[in-house]
């Protein structure tokens, strides 16, 4: 079989974001050693960015297991994603999970450094302009956000590539 049938595997049921079937189709099994941590990270990428996606009000009624059904993810994703970027609250009796504007622009760092954790160990990515575009996130914000968390940003003809390294500079 070639190597391409894991990846039709993988992203044959459910939705999958351009960028992150594209992320996919840049990792090689056969000269990779991080590439089931990569493959893991894309998939719980994908997973986070369906949360983002629809968690899009600041109030959402219903459990985990209702929630997570309502967002298209896993039962074991929407558990931990409530509760990083969601408070459990009540809304006229009913209860659920509120998300505010701070929660919200932590999930989408969550989001940028999970895509760069995804490239591999060298936390490096040529270009976020896909991504960003999936996510319907302006570059310059999330370039914005990127700077904030110590990464290197620039605009080259390809797009915006980043990169962390340590040490991080603030």
């Amino acid at each position: 079989k070639k190597e391409g049938d894991w990846r039709d595997n993988l992203t044959g049921r459910g939705f999958w974001f351009k960028s992150i079937k594209k992320l996919l189709n840049g990792i090689h099994l056969e000269d990779n050693r991080s590439a089931s941590t990569q493959i893991k990270t894309a998939i719980l990428l994908n997973g986070m960015m369906k949360f983002h996606q629809n968690a899009t009000k600041s109030f959402f009624y219903g459990t985990p297991e209702e929630l997570a059904k309502k967002f298209a993810i896993s039962n074991d994703m929407a558990p931990r994603f409530l509760e990083l970027f969601a408070v459990e609250s009540n809304d006229r009796g009913k209860d659920g999970y509120s998300i505010t504007k701070p929660l919200k622009d932590k999930r989408l760092i969550h989001l940028l450094i999970l895509y760069l954790l995804a490239h591999g160990r060298d936390m490096k990515t040529s270009s976020i302009d896909m991504f960003c575009d999936d996510l319907q996130l302006e570059v310059s914000t999330a370039s914005m956000l990127l700077r904030e968390a110590g990464c290197n940003v620039n605009k080259t003809k390809g797009g915006t590539s980043v990169s962390l390294k340590a040490p991080i500079n603030f």
